[in-house]
């Protein structure tokens, strides 16, 4: 709707006065069910709801779709500006195939060479405690595409907060710096497993602390260490 971006900066003007004619558009008549209407957009005939100017600025499919091709991303609205991370020539979410190793009793997750071969050392050791491999094992390594996908960028723009889609208030690192995009991070919810690698997992390189509101996000990085 072309005219969103007057609507967004006399928002509060219009709903303060609740009727008449301002700058081009009018309260609208008779009410949107649901919703009570707050302006008319004339060029697409209908009226306008405090969500449609709410929503006005959110990045489309198609946006992200053209941005995440960029290095350096621009900030938007509180969101702020990131860059695509590299480290020994390698681009994070872009590891190739030889960069990677399928994990030994979970072949729907990769790491990194090192992390996947010391995962599995762990977990075995895991398996001789408790008698049974990992469970609710959900996030290894996260190509660039799927941290795209799994990052809610309006909810960014609203906030200041990198937020994961279809959640409240659960972070996630801005795509292209997620150590899950180097093959260096799980997310496991399986309470016997966080204990044990807690206690265990810093003799193979596992560490819990990246997140401390994460309970179930371990990194390959022994700095996160408690």
């Amino acid at each position: 709707m072309t005219k969103l971006k007057l609507l967004g900066s006399l928002v509060d003007t219009i709903k303060e006065q609740g009727l008449g004619r301002y700058s081009g558009f009018y309260v609208a008549t008779p009410p949107i069910e649901g919703e009570e209407p707050i302006g008319y957009d004339y060029d697409e005939n209908e009226p306008l709801t405090v969500s449609d100017v709410e929503n006005f600025g959110e990045v489309t499919d198609e946006e992200v779709e053209e941005i995440s091709k960029l290095e350096t991303f621009p900030a938007k609205g509180k969101c702020k500006s990131w860059s695509h991370l590299s480290k020994n020539g390698k681009k994070n979410g872009e590891l190739s195939s030889s960069e990677l190793q399928t994990l030994k009793h979970h072949p729907e997750h990769q790491l990194s060479v090192e992390a996947a071969k010391n995962f599995d050392k762990l977990e075995d050791k895991f398996i001789q405690k408790y008698g049974r491999k990992i469970k609710d094992f959900t996030d290894s390594y996260r190509p660039y595409s799927v941290q795209w996908d799994k990052f809610d960028w309006n909810k960014c723009i609203k906030t200041g907060k990198p937020i994961k889609k279809e959640t409240e208030n659960i972070t996630i690192s801005y795509p292209g710096t997620s150590n899950h995009g180097w093959g260096e991070a799980v997310d496991i919810f399986d309470a016997e497993w966080q204990k044990f690698a807690k206690e265990h997992g810093k003799k193979y390189g596992w560490c819990w602390g990246e997140n401390e509101r994460e309970s179930w996000h371990f990194t390959y990085d022994l700095s996160y260490c408690s």
